[in-house]
Parts: structure tokens; C-alpha cells; sequence
């Protein structure tokens, strides 16, 4: 939003793209609470006051705010009021890794909007479940989720909800590897935020994009999208997009043997997680870290860094991460000979992926197992 007021017109986005930006910003008259009050109160006032720190990644600013625009929507019997308060509180605590949260106040926002009829509403909230529930590794209710989502788009004719879900489904199917599926909902998405003039959209489109020709090993292309994508999140003030974007452009980084750049796009990135209260974003950064360091030798900063993201992964529930840091750090445990603890991490990582049906850590974990046998009992023969 702040790049509507730019003095330098190449770095203003369109008259349209700035419409976009400021139509969540409601036209409604505050009202009294009773005649014998001064102080005017405003449910969607309050609303729109949090959604500037929202946009603006000020998300413990925007949290009292909230919670006070609940607290009135709910003495004045005001339902859509409160599945909005319900449905940004809900999103707060994702971004926030508190996804326990995230989905009590997300189940009470699509409850509320249920109850009153409201499909947008709902639209919204099961897009954001969708989510929460791919953090905490539960795809097969993700995908439920963001495909309900994306049918009540279709059937209210709401193209920017359209475009959005898509881009989830990408990044989903990305994680699922399944890449012709996901890049085909995200040249979807994008087709959409372009047509819309939505630059905030396709900076949230090119990551994906970028991730597929990483796979490829298209590095100027991959690198392309998110230096677009960059320059976005920068000029808007979306830090975590900034920190997204730092991250990815690591892993290229270190495929083309940048080693000292990937380390400062890492460090910078993780400052802003921890600025924004990212404990996700901080688990990936350290977990790249700690990657970094070990393809380096440098076993202590490796070990703690890994050690760190497993915490954290853990503690999130993000299962997923946690066997993939395991592997890792058990890889260094088997390099040090030390098999107890190696074969302790190995195990833990083999669970996991089991339970999600995480093909590459069944493969790694059963390899590296394997491995630990042998070196501990010698060849046969």
C-alpha cells in the first residue's frame, strides 16, 4: 500500500493496483455504544486500523486491536464482525507458528460466517485452514480445504480469491512433488494477478515458479522470479515476503557455490523472521544454516543450527521439517561415529516420515539406517 505514495512514478504501481491495495479499507459511519457515551466506537474502524499493521507485518500492534474489535462485535451482536476479527486473529497466529490457535480461531470464523450465510466468509476461512493445516502436515485436509475454498470463489465470481487459492494449491502440490500440477495452478494464479494489475499477487506467484525451474536447474530463470518478487515485497513494506524471498534466493545461492552470499541472504532473512515473530521462517533458516555449515565442515555451527531447527520444527508441529533436520543431523552423528545418537535421530525421522508417507525421508532414513547397521557390524564375509 505504501508504494501508492511513491514520488517517482516507476516505482508506484498502476491506478488499479493501488485500488486493489485500499479496498478493504470500509466507508462505514462509527456508531455509539448508548447516548450517554462520548467515546465513538466502530467495529469495521477497528478492523481496518489492524489490517494497516497487518499490511505492514506490525502484527502484535494489530492483535490488541483485534481483540478489541471482537470484544464489541460480540456486545452488539455483530456476526460478521466477529468472523472478520475471528479470521485475521486466525491468520495472525499462523504467521506466527501457533497453529493450535490458528485453527481455534479459524474453526469459530467459518462457524460464524456459516451460521450467517456469508460465502465470501467462509471462502475465507476455509482458504486459511487449507493452510494451517499444510503447516502442521495434514495435506490430505489442506487440499480438502483449499478446494472448497476455491469453488466458492468460482461460484461468487471472485477472481482475486480465485487467483490466491491457486497459488496455495501450487505451493501444495509442490510439496506433495507433484510439479506438473503445480506449475499449472500457478501460471493459473499469475495469469490472473497480471490481468488485475495485482503486483502484491504476482510477487506471491513467482516464488513457486521459481521453485520449479530450481528443480530444473534453471537458475537465472528461478533467480529472475524471485528478484522480482523481491523488489516487490521491498517496495510494498512486506517483510516476510522480504525474508521469503531471501530464503529461496539462498538455494540458489548455494547451488552456484555462493557460499558467503547464500550465509548473508540466510542472516538477513532470519532477523526479520525473528523481527515478525516467524518461528517457521526461523526453523527454515536455521535448518539452511545449518545445511550451509556442514557443506562447509564447520560441524559445531552445523550441529547447532540443526539442533535449533529441530526445536523449533517440533514445537510447530512441523513434522515434516523436523524429519528432514533429523536426517541431517544424523548424518553428522554417523560421521563422528557416534551411532547411539545417530541411530536415535534416524529412527525419529523414519517415524515421522512414515506417518505423513514422506517418501524421500522413508528413502533416506531407511538408507542412512542401513549405513549405521553396517558400519557398527562390519562387511559380511
Amino acid at each position: 500500500m505504501l508504494g501508492c505514495w511513491q514520488s517517482r512514478p516507476k516505482e508506484r504501481p498502476s491506478a488499479q493496483g493501488c485500488l486493489l491495495s485500499l479496498s478493504w479499507i470500509p466507508s462505514a459511519i462509527p456508531t455509539r455504544r448508548s447516548s450517554d457515551e462520548s467515546k465513538i466506537w466502530s467495529v469495521a474502524l477497528l478492523l481496518s486500523l489492524a489490517e494497516i499493521h497487518i499490511q505492514q507485518s506490525r502484527y502484535r500492534d494489530a492483535v490488541p486491536i483485534l481483540e478489541n474489535a471482537l470484544g464489541l462485535a460480540r456486545s452488539t451482536d455483530d456476526s460478521k464482525g466477529i468472523g472478520d476479527a475471528l479470521l485475521r486473529l486466525g491468520g495472525i497466529y499462523k504467521t506466527w507458528s501457533k497453529y493450535s490457535e490458528a485453527q481455534e480461531y479459524l474453526d469459530q470464523a467459518l462457524s460464524t460466517f456459516t451460521g450467517i450465510g456469508d460465502d465470501l466468509g467462509q471462502a475465507n476461512s476455509l482458504g486459511m485452514l487449507g493452510a494451517v493445516h499444510h503447516s502442521r502436515s495434514q495435506y490430505a485436509k489442506a487440499e480438502e480445504c483449499a478446494n472448497r475454498a476455491l469453488a466458492k470463489f468460482v461460484r461468487l465470481d471472485n477472481i482475486q480469491g480465485q487467483a490466491n487459492t491457486l497459488q496455495f494449491l501450487g505451493e501444495l502440490y509442490l510439496t506433495l512433488e507433484k510439479n506438473v500440477e503445480a506449475e499449472a495452478a500457478f501460471t493459473r494464479a499469475l495469469a490472473i494477478h497480471t490481468r488485475l494489475d495485482n503486483d502484491s499477487g504476482q510477487a506471491g506467484a513467482f516464488p513457486g515458479l521459481a521453485d520449479i525451474n530450481l528443480g530444473s536447474s534453471k537458475y537465472p530463470e528461478a533467480e529472475d522470479y524471485l528478484s522480482q518478487a523481491l523488489a516487490i515485497f521491498t517496495r510494498t513494506g512486506d517483510n516476510k515476503g522480504q525474508a521469503d524471498m531471501l530464503l529461496v534466493l539462498s538455494d540458489i545461492q548455494r547451488s552456484q557455490s555462493k557460499s558467503d552470499v547464500a550465509e548473508e541472504s540466510l542472516r538477513r532473512a532470519l532477523v526479520i523472521y525473528q523481527r515478525v515473530g516467524s518461528e517457521r521462517g526461523r526453523a527454515d533458516c536455521m535448518f539452511s544454516l545449518g545445511e550451509l555449515y556442514q557443506e562447509q565442515s564447520k560441524i559445531d555451527e552445523a550441529e547447532e543450527y540443526l539442533g535449533h531447527a529441530i526445536a523449533i520444527y517440533g514445537r510447530i508441529e512441523n513434522y515434516r521439517g523436523k524429519a528432514n533436520a533429523s536426517l541431517r543431523l544424523g548424518k553428522i552423528r554417523l560421521s563422528q561415529t557416534r551411532y547411539s545418537e545417530a541411530k536415535r535421530l534416524i529412527n525419529d525421522a523414519a517415524k515421522i516420515s512414515e506417518q505423513l508417507n514422506y517418501g524421500p525421508g522413508k528413502r533416506e532414513s531407511q538408507a542412512l539406517l542401513a549405513k549405521a547397521m553396517e558400519i557398527e557390524t562390519g562387511p559380511p564375509g
